[in-house]
């Protein structure tokens, strides 16, 4: 993810009210409107982020939905347990001691990162309930 995406996730996520409007991210941040529009579009494609406008105003409201970003995270760590997976292949099938047991340590550490973060995700959706 972009670095300034995801600092804007992070603004939102802290904010309160929960919603900020396009310049009030740009300024907080102290990043170009291109910045700031690139980093929308990035999150409208991921579809964790909804806007509205208050009655009788021009502006849009921004806002994080954490429930789809909670799913987005969840379909990328399938790629994460995909690359853990690939890890383990790659250790088996290396010839050299040293190089073997690294792959391994790696794989272990993906394996590992993959089971927390898994689990950290389903108690914060339980407590969404």
């Amino acid at each position: 993810m972009p670095r300034i995406t995801a600092a804007v996730i992070g603004l939102l996520l802290a904010s309160q009210p929960p919603e900020l409007t396009f310049e009030d991210v740009q300024k907080k941040l102290n990043i170009s409107k291109a910045a700031v529009s690139s980093a929308m579009r990035y999150l409208e494609a991921l579809d964790v982020v909804t806007y509205k406008t208050p009655i009788g105003s021009r502006k849009r409201l921004i806002r994080l939905e954490p429930l789809k970003l909670a799913n987005y995270i969840k379909r990328r760590m399938v790629f994460f347990g995909r690359l853990t997976y690939s890890l383990q292949m790659i250790a088996q099938d290396q010839s050299e001691d040293t190089y073997k047991q690294e792959i391994a340590r790696l794989a272990n550490l993906c394996q590992k990162l993959d089971t927390a973060v898994r689990e950290i995700i389903s108690e914060w959706e339980e407590e969404q309930v």
